[in-house]
């Protein structure tokens, strides 16, 4: 890339957690989610939220 340094502040040291949970609702349905936070250097966070639905035919 013609000798350009591309970097991140925060991305080196980086701590994570995630919780999260599922339930069905019957045989052949159930949904989850879950919450994640990330913490690391220079102020750096990130927050995700992910929900789900799971059907089987």
């Amino acid at each position: 890339m013609n000798g350009v340094k591309v970097e991140q502040d925060g991305a080196r040291n980086l701590g994570e957690m995630k919780h999260g949970v599922n339930g069905n609702l019957n045989p052949a349905a159930s949904v989850w989610g879950n919450v994640g936070v990330q913490l690391g250097d220079n102020g750096y966070n990130d927050t995700a939220m992910m929900v789900g639905l799971k059907y089987k035919f």
